[in-house]
């Protein structure tokens, strides 16, 4: 699969999850799902899950699934599961709890970075930043709308050509 169809396959599950979510957090991770995807392509059975939580998890997963989670009359079954962990680039200090636009309005934990080098785009209704984690050889990318609302806008409009701009070095 091509990178570009790798990108309109992601930002099309996107949009699906953003029309299903009910405004509830979403981690959203297109690799670790075309990874699901490639195992279930290569006909994996057994006990897969499990096995790749043991391993990968390194104990931070605690429940992946059981046989009470799962239809007898399926065929086919993807378990997915996302374990990241790295160092930032440049330490952030302390949390301190600042206040959040939400619906209510709350208090958020929030990190602050003194010293940033980090990648920063903008259009005509977002801003991006990518977060470097250490030696710079992945970064996490942080897409907000200019308005408070927007986020739902931004998503829709989302496709490969939008996504390499708010992405670009």
């Amino acid at each position: 699969m091509s990178l570009e169809a790798e990108i309109i396959f992601a930002l099309d599950f996107l949009s699906f999850l953003e029309e299903s979510s009910e405004l509830d957090p979403v981690i959203f991770s297109p690799a670790s799902i075309l990874n699901g995807l490639s195992m279930i392509l290569a006909a994996s059975d057994g006990n897969t899950a499990e096995q790749i939580v043991s391993v990968i998890g390194k104990g931070q997963i605690k429940y992946i699934a059981t046989s009470k989670d799962i239809d007898p009359n399926a065929s086919v079954i993807l378990i997915n599961a996302l374990y990241f962990s790295s160092s930032w680039e440049k330490k952030f200090f302390d949390r301190t709890p600042k206040l959040f636009k939400s619906n209510p309005p709350r208090y958020v934990e929030m990190m602050t970075n003194v010293d940033m080098s980090w990648i920063y785009n903008e259009g005509e209704d977002w801003k991006s930043i990518g977060i470097p984690y250490k030696d710079k050889k992945a970064y996490m990318y942080i897409i907000l709308p200019n308005e408070d609302d927007g986020l739902s806008k931004i998503i829709k409009k989302m496709d490969p050509k939008l996504f390499y701009e708010c992405t670009k070095p």
